[in-house]
This record gives structure tokens, C-alpha cells and sequence, in this order.
């Protein structure tokens, strides 16, 4: 396959693939003997709890007076881009995750207050990112490396920490399916929890066409759920095929899409709910999520 024939995501992996061992060096003396996700894996599972996943689409916003109001009644899991946002209409998220390696993520986490923010990781991150948080507000992940079997500096990557680090065997973090974005892993991550529904607002995967993008992104003019014209990225593309997919083959957790905009229409495995719609049909009594998660991380001794 040649350069040109190889998937983006492919590319990405390559050029990311020097900053992902230099952060994982870094980090691995504070988080070796840290607390995983594989904690929380299965502990809602038959509880009927629903959880929102808060993603930083344009359209977010729209939710986030109606959430503030039904406060404990849905597990929150925002993602970092949404955490402020969420904060500013006084929306508190039960758990915020995070997954991009570049220094820039940290800076939504300026306000993170110790004690008070618990946060998914994974320790391929930016150091000074990973150096934010006190022990006990971080549980942290891996990558599923069967996901993605064809992308061979991805694969070699978790392949090599698994042999080097792990001794080639799962370790207790816990792995999480890829799908490209911090989005898909905050929905993973409320899948293997065991929540039921999981709700998607802000799930646009799109951005105005008039919004300034990164430069190495490859942009994209399409249409959304309604027909309007939006820009896209390949990222969002990747990730907007992965849920496909999932959903296609996934029949125990329903997935909602509460969003109301966006590139991700209704599907077999997903419904689409206006949100004051959801609160009606899956709010559940009012419960300190985060307090359940944190009483599972039960606090693990770091070695020498």
C-alpha cells in the first residue's frame, strides 16, 4: 500500500508515534501502580443507569440548562474540550475524559480543582497534562490493540508497552476500544460501565464551515442529520464510521442520540430523542455518581 492509498488515521499514527513513547516515559514512573478503569468495569451493569456523554460539539450548550436541572439523575461524562462548558452552566460531570498526547490538552484543564474532578487517562499523555492531577482524581486506560489490527504503528506501539511494561500480559488499567476520538472513548468507557442508555449530547463531529481549524486537519464541506451544510475533519470521519459499526453489531446497551444536530442520523442500535424527551423517559432518581466511582478506586501502593 502506498503512502497516498494508506488511511489518515494510519498517517496520524506515525507521526504521533515518537510523542507517544517520549509522554509513556515520562509518566510511567508516577502512574505505574495507579488506579485503571478496569475498576469500574461492569459496576452499573442491570442498575438501568443512564449516562450522558458530553461531547464539545457546537450544539451542546442546548442540553446543558435542562442537565443542570437534572442534576444526579444521569451519570455525566464529559469530555476535556466540554469540561468548562459544562462548568459554566453549572453542569458538574461526574467523570471527564481525556485522551489527546499533545500539550494543548492541557489547557482544558486550567480549572480543574484537586478533589473535586475526577478524570480518565492514559498514560501516553502529556506529562504535563498527567502532572495536573493528585493521585487519587486519576483512573487510567489503554488501547484495545485488536480494534485496529492494520495499523501498524499503533499496534506496534501498545504491542511493545505490553511486552516492555506489562510483562505481555492485560494489565489492571484496563483497555478501551479506539475509535479516534475523546468521544468514543468517554462512550466506551460508559459501555463497558454498564450504563444503560447512553445519551450523546453534543455529538455534532462537525464544525461551521467558517470556524478556524488546525492546520494539519483535512477539512471537509458535508451535510448534516437536517441537510445543512457543515465542515467535517478526517478524524470525525473516522470516528463518525466507527460508531456506525458499533452500533450495527451492539444490542444490549441502547445508545440515544440527544444532540439534535450533527452528522450521526438515526440507525439501527441508535435512537434520536430531543433531550427534554430523554429526561421524560430515562432520568433516573437523583445518585453521587462520582462518589460510587471514587469508592471504587480503591487506592493501590505505588512501588519504589
Amino acid at each position: 500500500m502506498n503512502a497516498a492509498a494508506r488511511p489518515e488515521h494510519y498517517r496520524i499514527s506515525e507521526a504521533l508515534l515518537p510523542m507517544w513513547w517520549s509522554n509513556w516515559r515520562a509518566n510511567w514512573p508516577r502512574v505505574a501502580r495507579m488506579n485503571g478503569v478496569r475498576r469500574w468495569f461492569g459496576m452499573f451493569k442491570g442498575r438501568a443507569v443512564p449516562a450522558v456523554v458530553a461531547n464539545a460539539g457546537p450544539s451542546l450548550e442546548s442540553i446543558l440548562p435542562e442537565l443542570n436541572e437534572r442534576q444526579g439523575e444521569f451519570l455525566v461524562i464529559a469530555v476535556d474540550a466540554a469540561l468548562d462548558r459544562c462548568l459554566n452552566f453549572g453542569v458538574v460531570p461526574d467523570l471527564t475524559v481525556t485522551c489527546d498526547p499533545q500539550a494543548h490538552t492541557a489547557w482544558f484543564f486550567e480549572n480543574y480543582r484537586p478533589h473535586k474532578d475526577l478524570v480518565a487517562l492514559c498514560p501516553y499523555q502529556d506529562p504535563d497534562l498527567v502532572s495536573l492531577f493528585e493521585p487519587d482524581d486519576m483512573a487510567l486506560y489503554t488501547e484495545d490493540v485488536s480494534a485496529d489490527p492494520d495499523n501498524p504503528a499503533w499496534t506496534g506501539f501498545w504491542r511493545e508497552v505490553e511486552a516492555r511494561y506489562f510483562h505481555r500480559a492485560r494489565h489492571y488499567f484496563g483497555a478501551l476500544a479506539p475509535g479516534g476520538t475523546v468521544g468514543w472513548a468517554a462512550m466506551m468507557l460508559a459501555t463497558v460501565m454498564g450504563a444503560d442508555p447512553v445519551i450523546f449530547a453534543g455529538l455534532d463531529l462537525s464544525f461551521p464551515l467558517d470556524e478556524k481549524r488546525p492546520e494539519h486537519e483535512t477539512v471537509t464541506e458535508t451535510r448534516d442529520m437536517h441537510g445543512r451544510a457543515v465542515a467535517t475533519c478526517g478524524a470525525y470521519m473516522q470516528s463518525l464510521a466507527a460508531y456506525r459499526m458499533w452500533f450495527e453489531r451492539w444490542s444490549e446497551t441502547r445508545y440515544i442520540n440527544a444532540t439534535g444536530a450533527g452528522l450521526l442520523g438515526e440507525q439501527k442500535g441508535l435512537r434520536i430523542m430531543d433531550f427534554a424527551r430523554v429526561c421524560e423517559y430515562h432520568a433516573g432518581p437523583c445518585v453521587d455518581y462520582a462518589f460510587q466511582l471514587r469508592k471504587r478506586l480503591k487506592r493501590v501502593a505505588r512501588s519504589e
